[in-house]
């Protein structure tokens, strides 16, 4: 008799859990879940916007330039920018040339140019910029004659710029792309003047060397060749 109470009780539980177990795992599903405990500088991080932003598929978003204005005068450069992130990317360029001997034609010049740029609109077109130049000239009879200077004078130089730049990127392809820039601000150089007088330099006159200015005004410019080679192939 004991026993078949027990086997009567065990069983009429094990109904009663199968009746009423739907309605209570409903019931308890639809009660709202308590929020995960998290700090101000949590929820900064766990936006949306800021999630977006520092997307990995903008790690290795790269492009290569040249400066067309620059290579039409055979005065080559080469250049990156690295897109951080759909808003900020960092842009550097650089130019070497050595043409010429010692006493005739000179035609030597370097300078890096590095930038870091601010997309408006969450766009790869408009930007503003911000960024500066470092380099040394030394230029006598060039290799574009006397379209700059004149044709008996040679000048050697330092410079050094910064400032802010503003620009638009014209697209061409899903690859390629026109980067036109225009920058102003302050630039420091100093320069010599001189001549070639039996294979020596003549300075032309005693205040044309170590001449040191500083000038508010443009600082760069450029109609750039840009090539997508990584990250997004198509230009947003």
């Amino acid at each position: 008799m004991y026993m078949l109470n027990k086997k009567f009780v065990l069983l009429t539980i094990a109904l009663l859990l199968v009746a009423f177990f739907p309605g209570f795992a409903r019931h308890v599903g639809n009660k709202p879940r308590p929020k995960p405990y998290t700090t101000p500088g949590m929820i900064l991080l766990l936006t949306d916007k800021m999630q977006q932003t520092w997307d990995k598929r903008y790690f290795l978003n790269l492009d290569l330039r040249t400066n067309l204005l620059y290579d039409a005068v055979l005065s080559p450069t080469f250049g990156f920018e690295w897109h951080i992130n759909r808003y900020w990317g960092v842009k550097f360029d650089g130019c070497f040339t050595h043409w010429g001997s010692r006493y005739g034609m000179v035609h030597n010049i370097w300078f890096v140019n590095p930038e870091v740029r601010w997309y408006l609109k969450n766009t790869d077109r408009f930007y503003m910029g911000m960024g500066g130049n470092v380099g040394r000239m030394n230029i006598y009879r060039g290799v574009t004659g006397s379209l700059f200077f004149p044709e008996d004078t040679g000048y050697q130089n330092s410079i050094f710029s910064g400032g802010i730049t503003a620009g638009y990127k014209l697209i061409l392809t899903r690859s390629f792309a026109f980067d036109f820039n225009l920058g102003l601000g302050y630039t420091h150089f100093k320069y010599d003047s001189f001549t070639v007088i039996d294979k020596t330099r003549v300075y032309q006159r005693v205040k044309m060397k170590d001449v040191t200015k500083n000038l508010l005004g443009p600082t760069q410019a450029g109609v750039t060749l840009v090539w997508k080679i990584s990250g997004h192939r198509n230009w947003r």
